[in-house]
C-alpha cells in the first residue's frame, strides 16, 4: 500500500510555504530505524502549490516522524522567503 502525499500551504509574509513529507527506507547502523522521514519544500507567491516560483528543494537529514519533517520544511521556507524579503 503506498503512502498519500500531503502538501501544507501556511503563508507567510505575503508568500506561502509549500511542504511534503515522505518515508524514505534508510540503510543505517544496528538499532537505527529502517525508515525515516524527509521533505520537499518549494515557495510561491499564491496558495496554488502548481505556481511555484522557488523550489522544490530538499534537505538530507531525516525525520523520525512525519510532523517533525513537515514542521522543518515550513521552517525552512519562511527563512527563505525572510531572504527573499530582505533582499527585495
Amino acid at each position: 500500500m503506498g503512502q498519500q502525499l500531503r502538501w501544507i500551504v501556511e503563508a507567510y509574509r505575503g508568500m506561502y510555504v509549500h511542504a511534503t513529507a515522505f518515508k524514505v527506507q534508510v540503510s543505517g547502523d544496528v538499532g537505527a530505524p529502517k525508515q525515516m522521514w524527509r521533505y520537499t519544500v518549494a515557495i510561491g507567491r499564491n496558495a496554488d502549490h502548481t505556481d511555484w516560483e522557488y523550489g522544490p528543494e530538499a534537505d538530507f537529514p531525516s525525520y523520525l516522524t512525519r510532523k517533525a519533517a513537515e514542521q522543518a520544511a515550513l521552517e525552512i521556507g519562511k527563512r527563505v522567503i525572510d531572504v527573499i524579503q530582505d533582499l527585495g
